[in-house]
C-alpha cells in the first residue's frame, strides 16, 4: 500500500499523512516580490524572444537558435517562445532545420510570415 504504514494497516480519514504541507493562508511579503521580479524577468526576455523573431523574418529560428543567439538557458528560452505560441504571437512555420546534434527541430516564426497553404 505505502511505505509510510505498517503492511495489513488502513488509515482512516484524518490519520492520513499529507505529501505536504499546505502553503501558507496568505503569501509572504519575499514570496509576493519574488513572484513581481519573476514575471518581470520573463517579460522582458519574452519580449527578446519576439524582438529576435521580427529580426528573422521567415528565415523564423528554432529553439536552439533562440537560446545560442539570446544566451538563454534551455530552461528560459523554450518557456518564454512556449508562451508567445500560446498568446498567438508565434507560430510553428511548417518547417524544421537541423540542431547541433542532427535533430530536426521545429522552425518557429510570427505569425505573418508563416508560409501560405496552397490547396
Amino acid at each position: 500500500m505505502s511505505d509510510y504504514y505498517p503492511a495489513g494497516y488502513r488509515p482512516r480519514g484524518d490519520d492520513r499523512l499529507p505529501l505536504f504541507d499546505p502553503p501558507p493562508a496568505t503569501p509572504s511579503a519575499t514570496s509576493v516580490a519574488a513572484k513581481a521580479s519573476s514575471a518581470a524577468r520573463s517579460s522582458t526576455v519574452r519580449r527578446r524572444v519576439l524582438d529576435l523573431l521580427c529580426r528573422r523574418g521567415r528565415f523564423g529560428a528554432t529553439d536552439e537558435e533562440i537560446r545560442e543567439e539570446l544566451d538563454l538557458p534551455e530552461s528560459t528560452a523554450r518557456p518564454r517562445r512556449r508562451e508567445l505560441v500560446m498568446a498567438g504571437r508565434a507560430v510553428a512555420s511548417g518547417q524544421t532545420r537541423k540542431s547541433a546534434k542532427g535533430c530536426a527541430m521545429t522552425v518557429w516564426v510570427l505569425p505573418e510570415h508563416r508560409p501560405q497553404q496552397t490547396s
